[in-house]
């Protein structure tokens, strides 16, 4: 039995009121779950879910670290976690009553992670750095200002004869 299946819940077997659940989603979570964002971690994930007649109210609150690729040096970095989210859900008499939170759980995670992740400034794979700066040198010094794009020429020479 995988890690995922402690987190399939089955409306059916829950009391009106509010249910509380705890889970340590860590690697083997985020492999069982084939995650692409994230490669490892371990985060604590507090459920609560409030039943009223056939309405769920899910609320989780995530709080760890995981593990994935710094956008600057693509070596592996920490990133803290910390979210609230809620989720609805009505039973429906044709379903068989059991809701997966494990991809609601992950996705959740992800969006938490910021736009841009980087180390911290020093913390980068000094090696990488070498590599990029090299890179972005060749780029920068392949301008040569002599062979200016005849556009640009033509703009330049109407600012100068502006001023």
């Amino acid at each position: 039995m995988s890690n995922l299946e402690s987190l399939k819940i089955d409306l059916k077997e829950l009391k009106e009121g509010v249910t509380t659940l705890d889970f340590i989603l860590d690697d083997t979570f985020f492999d069982s779950i084939d995650a692409t964002e994230i490669k490892c971690g371990k985060v604590d994930a507090a459920l609560s879910i409030r039943k009223t007649e056939n309405y769920f109210q899910f609320v989780a609150n995530l709080k760890g670290l995981v593990v994935i690729p710094c956008d600057r040096c693509l070596d592996d970095m920490e990133q803290q976690i910390e979210t609230t989210d809620e989720m609805s859900v009505v039973e429906d008499d044709t379903e068989d009553g059991v809701v997966d939170i494990s991809w609601w759980l992950y996705e959740n995670m992800v969006l938490n992670i910021p736009i841009q992740h980087v180390h911290d400034t020093g913390k980068c794979n000094v090696a990488m750095l070498k590599v990029l700066e090299e890179h972005s040198a060749t780029r920068s010094s392949d301008k040569d200002e002599n062979n200016v794009n005849p556009m640009w020429a033509k703009l330049q020479g109407l600012k100068e004869k502006l001023n």
